[in-house]
């Protein structure tokens, strides 16, 4: 590649837009969503809970908790326990009759503070509460570091991965070098950025008051920052020896890349899938590999621009250590996927599906684009007068789909995978709800109040992308197969806005129900979800 003096920014400057107009689809995002809450939002209680318990969709870092009683007296609770997707706490003993409203603020695995409300009463009638707004410095905020990450993949690829290259491959050009260390600089700064806006975002202030340390100490409190700060020194270590030719500086680069990687799994909702370790260490390799790849090739189209065909041992090289690491980020790939979505529906159905399978067509594209250098291209290389030329050509193209490939990836940082998408308010007790996904839906089952007996069963509708579901009919085939009863089929009927329920006597045995949902999305689209509840024999709430 040329330097930018020479006219190199214009040959980036297409790759460049592209990757930032494809990291901003929908911009702002949901992330952690409350799926289960006792009391739940809107219960009528005979007396006051002991407790309230919190359940989330992923671990969240509690910020605060506080209850507001019927005289419009504000009550903070105990600390929380934390991080973790369960939080509880003891509520004050003596609350006497009335409506109560109890607020809570968590922060969600990629440091997107998530606040919201839930309204109980105690003797008395209660309705649901509304959840708050997100207002418009906290959407500003979101923007910014949705940039920053697009940043800080860019600086990825252009510092640590090209300081993997210098050791693996050959020595680059000095100008390549020395964008290197700028691209460390640049990575550096964004992670240092993040942090101040991290905090910016959980304190809800302004722009005037990125320099306030309060700020900063708030950025520095939740779980992004250990991942932040690692990146950092990675970034930092990248930068301070690209200017270094000791042999010793190679290694160094190549550690830093290394640092940068490793940080990977330490926040974002990937990171969050199980099992955890297994989830961790595809992050670090899919990141580590990628850089490699993708940063590879500025480099490599630059030796090829200033040495032509006598740089094709360098060529060779690269082609030999490509191969099983484009195996090793396929399979990293593949595992990342598995983990986050469980069906063929929730590819094609959800925000954060469509993110991914836009991101296998790219990397499909990488893929053939590589195999027609390796096998048609590199061999040309000493054969053709004009084979270098053709090369860079194409390895330009390469660069072109990586940018894309790049900012679909900072796009998936910032969206919450399928499970994530639909927050469930008014969600019961966990051993009598059952959250489940198929066909593009996503659906909560609940047994209310839980107690063998006549009970509501609650079924809570929605689509995994997060858009309105408008089905025709739902019904639900009840059975406890171990006591020879049913199946019972019933017609749920609708109770607002993506809530079905039917009331009966047919849960009169305590054990293991099946319910098996059927919903008639449309006259040609039917959708079955099955779950099992577990009835106790007095689980009364």
């Amino acid at each position: 590649m040329r330097p930018p003096g020479r006219g190199g920014w214009r040959a980036r400057l297409p790759a460049l837009l592209l990757a930032a107009w494809l990291a901003s689809p929908g911009a702002v995002r949901a992330h952690a969503a409350l799926v289960a809450a006792v009391p739940e939002d809107g219960a009528s209680l005979a007396e006051a809970p002991a407790e309230v318990t919190l359940r989330f969709d992923e671990a969240v870092t509690p910020l605060s908790l506080r209850i507001v009683g019927p005289d419009g007296a504000a009550l903070a609770l105990p600390a929380l326990p934390g991080p973790g997707p369960v939080l509880s706490a003891r509520l004050p003993p003596g609350l006497g009759q009335g409506i109560y409203l109890l607020g809570w603020r968590v922060v969600s695995a990629d440091g997107h503070p998530i606040a919201g409300a839930l309204a109980f009463g105690v003797g008395v009638a209660a309705a649901p509460a509304t959840a708050p707004a997100e207002d418009g410095r906290a959407t500003a905020w979101a923007r910014v570091l949705q940039g920053l990450r697009l940043v800080f993949y860019a600086a990825l690829v252009a510092g640590p991965g090209a300081a993997l290259f210098r050791l693996l491959i050959a020595e680059p050009p000095r100008h390549v070098v020395r964008g290197m260390g700028w691209a460390g600089l640049l990575g550096l700064g964004a992670a240092l950025l993040s942090l101040g806006a991290q905090g910016g975002l959980l304190a809800g202030v302004g722009w005037d008051d990125l320099l306030d340390p309060a700020v900063w100490r708030a950025g520095l409190a939740v779980s992004p920052a250990a991942s932040l700060g690692l990146a950092a020194a990675g970034f930092g270590l990248v930068a301070a020896v690209a200017w270094m030719r000791h042999p010793a500086a190679r290694w160094a680069g190549a550690g830093g890349a290394l640092l940068v990687a490793l940080g990977l799994p330490l926040a974002g909702h990937a990171a969050t899938a199980e099992p955890r370790w297994l989830a961790a260490a595809a992050l670090a390799v899919h990141g580590l590999v990628a850089a490699f790849w993708i940063g590879s090739l500025w480099p490599l189209r630059a030796l090829l621009a200033g040495q032509g065909a006598a740089c094709a041992p360098v060529v060779e090289r690269f082609s030999r250590l490509a191969l099983p690491g484009v195996a090793a980020l396929l399979l990293a790939g593949v595992v990342l996927g598995a983990l986050r979505l469980g069906s063929l529906g929730e590819v094609v159905g959800s925000d954060y599906g469509q993110l991914v399978l836009a991101k296998a067509v790219g990397f499909l594209l990488l893929l053939a684009l590589a195999g027609l250098n390796r096998q048609r291209l590199s061999p040309a290389l000493t054969m053709r007068e004009d084979g270098a030329r053709r090369l860079s050509r194409s390895i330009l193209a390469e660069m072109v789909v990586a940018a894309a490939v790049l900012g679909l990836t900072a796009a998936l940082g910032r969206t919450p995978p399928p499970h994530a998408a639909m927050p469930m308010h008014h969600a019961a007790a966990e051993d009598v709800a059952v959250a489940t996904e198929g066909g593009g839906l996503a659906a909560l089952v609940e047994l209310l109040p839980g107690r063998a007996g006549s009970n509501r069963l609650v079924v809570t509708l929605g689509r995994a992308s997060g858009e309105a579901l408008p089905p025709l009919e739902i019904w639900a085939e009840l059975e406890r197969a171990e006591a020879g009863i049913g199946p019972f089929r019933r017609r749920l009927r609708p109770e607002g806005a993506g809530r079905f329920v039917h009331e009966g006597p047919e849960f009169a045995l305590p054990g293991r129900w099946s319910v098996r949902v059927e919903v008639l999305v449309s006259d040609f689209e039917q959708v079955v979800l099955a779950v099992g509840l577990d009835l106790p024999p007095d689980a009364g709430r």
